[in-house]
């Protein structure tokens, strides 16, 4: 179950998945290594980048 998260709750090498829709059904969009300071990787579709992590994110779990 999701629950409410902050930046604290991250920690360096947290994975960060955006979850979207593919077809009408819930599948992984999108995804960041957390390296700490509110900064992460990933690839952006042209290159791998640095960036700075949204606070839109609202949720946290864990995957089973």
């Amino acid at each position: 179950m999701a629950t409410t998260c902050s930046l604290d709750d991250l920690q360096p090498g947290d994975l960060i998945f955006w979850v979207g829709t593919a077809g009408g059904s819930a599948s992984g969009s999108h995804v960041a290594i957390y390296l700490g300071n509110g900064q992460i990787i990933h690839a952006n579709g042209t290159e791998v980048a640095i960036g700075t992590l949204s606070s839109s994110w609202t949720s946290c779990g864990s995957i089973s």
